[in-house]
């Protein structure tokens, strides 16, 4: 009799739970066994239709249990509180990252917005003076 097929997260190999930076990154493509039982029909795996990032492997972020993947990857309570502390340092290095990244798209987008206002002033502009000059020429 064969043992039982575990159903494991995408890039689990390269995601042990003493590295916190390959952890962090297998949250996005954790995948939860969906039957429960010893199968390989809810697995999903790297060769598949995936693009590797999270999306287009059928997981969304309203079926991720962050409770469940912790005990995937930590058997033991003491492991877990062991990781901690790298664990909550990784993920407020990716945090504090994230942040600054939208804060600057915000603010680039806030700069484009004026610059596109003017752009579309200048030619509302071009266009009354464009509509003056056909006007006079019509009259004429």
């Amino acid at each position: 009799m064969s043992p039982p097929t575990v159903t494991k997260p995408i890039n689990s190999k390269s995601a042990p739970a003493n590295n916190p930076e390959a952890l962090v990154d297998t949250i996005d493509t954790f995948h939860k066994q969906q039957d429960g039982n010893d199968n390989d029909s809810g697995t999903t795996n790297t060769t598949g239709s995936g693009n590797g990032n999270g999306s287009g492997n059928g997981t969304d972020s309203s079926s991720f249990d962050p409770i469940e993947f912790l005990n995937y990857h930590y058997k033991t309570e003491s492991s877990l509180i062991t990781a901690l502390p790298t664990l909550r340092s990784t993920l407020n290095t990716r945090m504090t990252t994230l942040s600054d990244s939208i804060s600057s798209t915000i603010q680039k987008q806030s700069d484009m917005a004026s610059l596109t206002m003017n752009d579309v002033t200048r030619a509302k502009n071009a266009v009354a003076i464009l509509h003056q000059r056909v006007t006079t020429v019509q009259s004429k």
